[in-house]
């Protein structure tokens, strides 16, 4: 400035000399000339300076706008770290050198993290100390601000815990909204203001001021920062210039006061343009204001004055051309030499300002070349600047980013808009690193381009950070939410004990014996919060007189010592009640000369302290009932052997006090016999520190025994080098004999339940074996009347006869299930034997009383389950028969079997529901014990014994399932069974050839054809498909003979049609009597009377739809008895042809048998002893022996042992025949060699499916009562 003046001084001197006479002669014409260049000299340097201070303020707001445009993407990109980006925060604290603090706030104003920035690092501040900001200015102003959009505060100094910091620290708060909070960072402008005032010539001031006009940079630094003191001092209070408001407006302004030739350029600090400038709300956008003096100006002006034409010409006439236009090359060339000097300058000041810039800044010409680059291009690539101007710096761009940059630069160039772009650059050694690269294009007037400004910014912290984010995203994501669970818990807990606690909060100055309160002591205290009256005369006032002492001298030691204060007392109340409190306190600077005050708390501890003086006082009667108890106690050091005795062990142990006792001592009064054995235990329970429980038999005179129950643990000393043992001792002499006694009862109840269980099994035995002939003789009898009436009383008779067996074996049940004789058998059962068993047992019952007995099988049933059958069939028996037993006439009973799959695994849940006489709930707790009915009329009335739901349940729980009743007395009862079963693993498909089989099914579904075809092809049979017994009956008639089968879909006899089928169906017996055999499928839900008009036709009834599984299961159990061969090389037998021997000691049996046989046309030959069948054996000729088991001399079992050593050509068959019905029975006799085992009494029918499945034989149909 002071060259520029010089020069500007000179010229002008000389100048005016030259001038002079013509100044003089036309003054007048020469004001007006004046006036109009003196304005627009004026106009033209403020357009200038403008234009220079734009280019500044470009520079200016540099570090705002990347500090912005980085923490603005860094956050954008940590978005979805979670809702508490921390390590993001973290990072642009790192990345952004301006930025000295930056928290999370919650949307409601809570800090939730906050980093501060010194020269130790970057700090995370505790939990403890983050406050609430929600009542700041800038935090109401965020909360207008929608997700994405940037808050900049005005500029102000940083305040730490409501005090200015000390050396200000000029600061502005950015903020980024989110969708779960804000991110505000606090930027340092002391760097960005130094740039504003820093001024390398000299010739104009650099102010900045807020949009009020408060005074940021000031001419004076006295007039900086009032505002923030209380005391603003702004620039229209301080300057006198006209217009000064323009300058406060929020836009570009100019200020010229033509009088004293002041001018005053003003721009809002450049905060970027597009969405940048966009997305930013500022609170207080600061206005620069540039100021050139009066000399500044009027040297400009003088320079621009021109000279009027008329003065030109006067001038001739007064002074030659030639000194006229020296004069003019003159000044020409000062001014040159001017202007060269203030633009090298210019570029000097733009240079050092670009140099001290983070980033790798850079400029190029209109057309995109560059023409520099700052000092951080060279330290960062290692090449010197001159080589990277033009195109040198794209060698360090990677290779794979060079095409999408230089497409993106072309653009810009052409189009003029900003230039935005992210690549990497090589470093010096050899790293590529990605930059966030920005270029904003300087325009003149007519909005062409004359220089591009750039900058690169490192990002790739911020990616590393991302990708090491996204590494640990879901591991730091679980540790923050277990963390904060523990943290919330922990607080949750401190929050809730210290307000049941109800704690007083206290602080005393020992300096001053001043204390305070608050609200919670005085409600301790009993009094009113009291402004005259201090709380430290309260507290004196209120200790017992009997407790001041002692808190006296705990307070002053705590005092002198610094430690912390733990203090019990009374204290006496207004209203006279005496309260007991607890003072706990430390000092704020223990260790400190000055301490500082005494912080503490008092609880009130009256209840507690009242507990603790009651369990003393429980504590000493406690210790008189263990000594009247007889308890004794002892101690043992190990290391010097030194041991303490109770009292009370001496007197156990029978010994004096004067007496030495030791642990030596005490175990050679033991039973020698154990006494060893114990001893070594008891080392071994101390040393391994666990506990020693035994009772040991001790000698504690010449003639006495006691039995003493000794109980100790070794636990280490509080050094952990000793071990020490504790351990008690008391007499249990009686109880051991009670024990004993106990013992002897309990193996006298053992040995009468075994004499029971034998009694049972011979009672049994014995009962079976008259019944035997009770049974035999009726259903031969039944055969041989004619008369209906006694015909109707021999049925009674047998049905009485078989309900007495029914009682015989659930007494025999129960009896082997309490002795846990009774095991299950698990194996593979089908579903449809079960369902069909149960409805075939029950169905002539149900018809009895006109029962609809319905039976429903769920989809979910599969074919074949693994369980104990019998025991399955067992239960459904007995709830099936319990419903129809208590059930009217006309009722109804449904049976439900669906398969569910409950707590992993799959169980066979069964449902058996009446509307029979239910049951009360008193009668429903105790409906599962033995021997219980519901009342003695209702035995009298319905029968039984009271064991059929007593037996299930105990074979339900053998079964590890479960069994529920829910009754309702006059409504009905409702059983629900659920016993765990496993699914049976599909097979391979039995290779069978059904070339020659033809199957006929008669379904009214039309895609069970497309559906059983493709799964049945490779079996090779003849499916035909009819939908009526007509087709079908056309199709028989015209074709060839040969095997045949019918199967029935189960969807014909469903609804009402299913009757008139049903009809149809036995219209059409002899129809269905040329196949070899008939399969009808029933109903998921079938009633009795359907099934008993279906049993007339002799057909076989199974369950469930028509499926693949099933279908070759029945064909395949055809093949198999088609194609057996006997074993004997002959054709097949029929059972009349068959050579059977009854063996029995007892006439009747043999009797029964015959009779039995005989009305079937079967010859039996008898004999009474097994010496007689084995002699008969010998002699041959014999397919099946029927041996009774127990006979005299030579039982069953032996004959059968003899017979199978017989070298015999032919060999019979031996049926076991035995009242003797246990697992076990049948076992002993299987392993003697017979092949089966039937008990006695036994039916017919099953005799003869024996003699099915062990021979070659047809099957016979048997006879029946007329």
């Amino acid at each position: 400035m002071k060259l520029r003046n010089t020069l500007t001084s000179t010229f002008s001197i000389w100048s005016a000399g030259t001038l002079l006479l013509v100044a003089l002669l036309s003054s007048f014409a020469t004001d007006l000339s004046y006036r109009a260049s003196h304005n627009k000299a004026l106009n033209e340097l403020a357009n200038q300076q403008a234009a220079a201070l734009t280019k500044d303020n470009e520079i200016f707001g540099t570090s705002i706008r990347s500090t912005i445009s980085s923490l603005e993407l860094l956050l954008a990109r940590s978005d979805d770290l979670g809702s508490l980006p921390s390590e993001a925060i973290r990072s642009a604290l790192f990345t952004n050198p301006s930025t000295f603090q930056a928290r999370w706030l919650s949307l409601n104003g809570k800090e939730l993290i906050r980093f501060d920035k010194n020269f130790a690092g970057i700090e995370r501040v505790p939990d403890s100390q983050l406050q609430d900001k929600s009542d700041r200015n800038y935090f109401q102003a965020m909360q207008q601000l929608a997700v994405g959009q940037v808050y900049m505060s005005r500029f102000d100094l940083n305040v730490e815990h409501g005090q200015i910091e000390v050396p200000f620290r000029p600061t502005v708060r950015i903020g980024l909204r989110l969708d779960s909070g804000y991110v505000l960072a606090n930027l340092d402008l002391t760097q960005l203001l130094a740039r504003i005032n820093s001024n390398y010539i000299p010739l104009y001031d650099t102010w900045l001021v807020s949009t009020y006009g408060d005074w940021l940079i000031a001419p004076e630094e006295s007039l900086e920062w009032g505002f923030m003191f209380g005391e603003p001092k702004r620039i229209q209070d301080t300057l006198e210039y006209q217009g000064l408001e323009q300058l406060l407006g929020g836009r570009a302004a100019t200020v010229i006061d033509y009088e004293s030739s002041n001018l005053l350029i003003s721009q809002p600090l450049n905060l970027g343009s597009g969405d940048l400038a966009r997305s930013v709300i500022a609170e207080d956008q600061p206005i620069i204001v540039r100021h050139l003096p009066p000399g500044l100006v009027e040297g400009f002006v003088k320079e621009r004055q021109p000279l009027p034409q008329w003065l030109v010409q006067m001038l001739i006439a007064l002074i030659s051309i030639a000194i006229f236009f020296g004069l003019q090359v003159f000044r020409e060339r000062l001014l040159l030499r001017t202007a060269r000097t203030l633009q090298e300058a210019e570029i000097g000041r733009l240079t050092g300002i670009a140099n001290l810039m983070p980033q790798l800044t850079w400029t190029t010409n209109e057309e995109g070349v560059c023409d520099f680059v700052n000092s951080r291009w060279e330290s960062y690539t290692g090449q010197a600047a001159d080589k990277l101007i033009g195109s040198g710096w794209f060698e360090f761009v990677h290779p794979e980013d060079r095409d999408s940059l230089q497409d993106r630069w072309h653009y810009s160039v052409i189009s003029g808009e900003d230039f935005a772009i992210n690549f990497r650059i090589r470093n010096k050694l050899g790293e590529y690193r990605m930059f966030d690269t920005r270029a904003h294009a300087l325009t003149d007037s007519s909005g062409n381009v004359i220089k591009w400004f750039g900058s690169n910014t490192d990002i790739q912290a911020a990616i590393d950070l991302r990708h090491q984010l996204e590494r640990e995203n879901v591991n730091l994501n679980e540790q923050l939410e277990a963390s904060l669970e523990e943290k919330q818990t922990l607080l949750n807990r401190f929050e809730f004990a210290a307000a049941s606690a109800q704690l007083g909060i206290w602080e005393y100055s020992p300096r001053t014996q001043q204390m305070v309160w608050d609200s919670r002591m005085y409600a301790i205290y009993g009094s009113r919060v009291s402004l005259t009256e201090r709380a430290w005369k309260i507290w004196r006032d209120s200790i017992h007189p009997d407790d001041l002492s002692d808190v006296d001298a705990q307070l002053q030691r705590s005092i002198d010592t610094g430690a912390s204060l733990h203090v019990e007392y009374r204290i006496r109340l207004i209203d006279g009640t005496t309260r007991w409190v607890r003072d706990d306190a430390s000092f704020e600077s223990p260790g400190a000369e000055d301490r500082g005050l005494l912080i503490g708390c008092t609880q009130d501890i009256t209840v507690t302290k009242s507990a603790t003086l009651s369990l003393q006082e429980a504590l000493a009667h406690l210790e008189q009932a263990r000594r009247v108890g007889g308890i004794g106690l002892f101690r043992i050091t190990l290391a010097t052997n030194e041991s303490e005795w109770s009292n009370e062990v001496y007197t156990l142990l029978r010994r004096s006090k004067r007496q030495r006792l030791t642990l030596d001592q005490l175990f050679k009064s033991v039973d020698q016999n154990t006494a060893e054995q114990a001893r070594t235990a008891f080392d071994v329970a101390v040393r391994e520190q666990e506990t020693f429980d035994r009772v040991i038999r001790v000698k504690v005179n010449a003639n006495e025994w006691r039995f003493i129950r000794l109980i100790a643990e070794g636990v280490n000393d509080a050094t952990g080098n000793d071990l020490i043992i504790y351990g008690a001792m008391f007499d249990v002499t009686e109880q051991k004999r009670s024990q004993e006694a106990l013992e002897q009862a309990k193996a006298l109840a053992e040995s009468a339940n075994a004499a029971k269980s034998a009694f049972l099994a011979n009672i049994s035995h014995e009962i079976r074996t008259p019944m035997n002939g009770v049974l035999g003789l009726l259903s031969i009898l039944k055969n041989r009347i004619a008369d209906s009436e006694n015909r109707s009383y021999a049925n009674k008779a047998h049905q009485a006869a078989e309900r007495l067996m029914g009682i015989l074996n659930d007494v025999l049940d129960i009896s082997r299930i309490d002795s846990g004789k009774l095991d299950a058998h698990l194996e593979e059962v089908e579903i449809e034997t079960l369902v069909q068993e149960a409805v075939d047992l029950f169905s002539v019952n149900a018809d009895e009383k006109s029962i609809d007995l319905q039976v429903e099988v769920a989809p979910s049933v599969p074919d074949r389950i693994v369980t104990d059958g019998l025991r399955v069939g067992q239960i459904i028996s007995n709830l099936v028969g319990n419903a129809i037993k208590f059930t009217k006439q006309n009722g109804r009973v449904q049976v439900h079997f669906s398969v569910k799959f409950v707590e992993q695994r799959h169980q066979l849940c069964i449902r058996v529901q009446d509307n029979g006489i239910g049951m009360s709930p008193e009668q429903l707790d105790t409906v599962f014990e033995a021997f219980a009915q519901a009342e003695n009329s209702t035995t009298k009335r319905y029968g039984g014994t009271g064991l059929g739901l007593s037996i299930c349940r105990r074979l339900v729980t053998l079964l590890k399932g479960n069994i529920e009743i829910d009754s309702k007395e006059g409504v009905g009862t409702s059983v629900d069974v659920r016993i765990p079963v496993e699914y049976v693993k599909a097979r391979s498909a039995k290779t069978l050839n059904f070339s020659l089989c033809l199957v006929d099914i008669l379904t009214l579904d039309p895609h069970l054809e497309a559906h059983l075809r493709p799964q049945l092809a490779h079996l090779g049979m003849k499916l035909q498909f009819h939908s009526s017994l007509s087709e079908l009956e056309r199709t028989v008639r015209h074709r060839a003979p040969g095997p045949a089968y019918l199967i029935v879909d189960s969807g014909l006899l469903e609804g009402p049609a299913g009757e008139a089928f049903i009809d149809e169906l036995v219209s059409h017996q002899n129809l269905i009597s040329q196949f070899e055999q008939c399969v009808v499928h029933l109903p998921a839900r079938t009633s009795t009377s359907l099934r008993n008009r279906l049993n007339t036709l002799k057909i076989n009834l199974v369950y469930g739809r028509i499926g693949r599984l099933q279908l070759e299961k029945l064909l395949a159990s055809t093949s198999d008895s088609a194609n057996l061969a006997p074993s004997n090389g002959e054709n097949p037998k029929e059972l009349q042809n068959l050579k059977i021997v009854s063996v029995d000691d007892v006439a009747l049996n043999n009797e029964v048998i015959q009779g039995l046989m005989q009305q079937d046309g079967l010859t039996i030959e008898t004999l009474s002893s097994g010496a007689d069948a084995v002699e008969r054996a010998r002699r041959g000729d014999v397919d099946l022996f029927l041996m009774d088991v127990h006979m005299p001399e030579l039982d069953g079992l032996e004959t059968t042992k003899r017979i199978r050593s017989l070298e015999l050509e032919h060999k019979p068959l031996i049926f076991g025949l035995s009242a003797s019905v246990l697992p076990e029975d049948r076992e002993q006799g299987l392993d003697a060699g017979m092949d089966d085992y039937l008990n006695k009494p036994f039916k017919k029918e099953a005799l003869f499916q024996a003699l099915i499945q062990h021979l070659d034989v047809e099957p016979l149909k048997i006879s029946e009562p007329a």
